[in-house]
């Protein structure tokens, strides 16, 4: 599944280079649709695009670096989000990461690099917006 959706809370058009590109990854649909409605009403100027799975998020990323931040479920059939952050450190790429889970002690890459945001607990929509925000805001 994907899903690209391009949000703007203004009247005017947003060209592309205005555009922060998201990337959701989630094997729960539902998850999906969750955070992309979370992120949608509280920032404008987004496109989000989702991948179900690990595996099916690099294909993405192999051709598409065009992404500004990923977020990542950690534990998934398909791929984990430690294979896409993994992928991500190996092809030295500067997407800002953060890891979404319900897992307490998530195994990482001893050097995960300076664009891992950090680990928020799935569902904690106020941590989530919180780095967001600070990331946008610069």
């Amino acid at each position: 599944m994907i899903n690209n959706k391009t949000t703007s809370n203004k009247a005017t058009t947003v060209s592309d280079a205005m555009v922060t590109n998201i990337l959701v990854i989630d094997d729960d649909p539902g998850v999906i649709e969750l955070l992309i409605e979370e992120i949608d009403n509280n920032f404008s100027d987004v496109r989000l695009i989702s991948a179900t799975s690990g595996y099916r998020a690099i294909e993405i990323l192999q051709n598409n670096w065009d992404f500004e931040v990923i977020i990542s479920d950690y534990i998934m059939p398909d791929g984990s989000g430690v294979d896409v952050l993994n992928y991500l450190v190996n092809k030295k790429c500067s997407i800002s990461f953060i890891l979404h889970t319900s897992s307490l002690n998530p195994s990482l890459p001893k050097d995960v690099g300076d664009s891992f945001l950090g680990i928020v607990e799935k569902m904690d929509f106020y941590e989530l917006n919180m780095i967001l925000t600070k990331l946008f805001l610069g």
